[in-house]
Formats: C-alpha cells, sequence, structure tokens
C-alpha cells in the first residue's frame, strides 16, 4: 500500500466520522424542536383545560350561593313557622 493510499483511507475515514457525528446532531436536534413543539401543543392544551375548569368551577359556586340563599330562606321561614307555633 502506498502512502498516499493510506493517507487517502485515513482522510475517508475521518470525513465519515465527522459526517456521521453531523447527522447524528442534526437528528438529535430536529428530535428535540419536534419534542418542543409537541410539549407547547400539550401546555396550550392543558390551558385550555384548566380554564375550562375555572369557569365549570365559577358556575358550580353561582350554584351553591344560590343553595346557600335558598337554605337561609328557608331556616328563615322554619323560625316563623315555629315562632307562631310557640307562642300559641
Amino acid at each position: 500500500m502506498a502512502n498516499w493510499q493510506f493517507v487517502l483511507t485515513l482522510l475517508t475515514i475521518i470525513i465519515s466520522i465527522f459526517g456521521a457525528s453531523w447527522l447524528n446532531t442534526h437528528q438529535i436536534d430536529k428530535r428535540f424542536e419536534e419534542l418542543n413543539r409537541r410539549l407547547e401543543e400539550m401546555g396550550k392544551r392543558f390551558d385550555a383545560q384548566i380554564e375550562t375548569l375555572k369557569a365549570e368551577l365559577r358556575r358550580l359556586e353561582s350554584r351553591i350561593a344560590a343553595l346557600e340563599e335558598d337554605v337561609r330562606e328557608i331556616k328563615a321561614d322554619l323560625k316563623q313557622v315555629f315562632k307562631s307555633v310557640l307562642l300559641k
């Protein structure tokens, strides 16, 4: 094997190693970009679900407040009924 063949073979191996390394790095970068995009989409869906839950909680709070008011009215009515019964 001549010296120039050895040098050419060595250069080919070195270029192949650097090329493979570059391709691997490029592929990893693409995967990270894809993962970031998916995480952002999941974050948006999660935020939307949180907003939906907040709206539902607000609705439930208003219903509970209405129920509390109804209970107060019933208690007041019962007090009036029993107050008149006890006075007789």
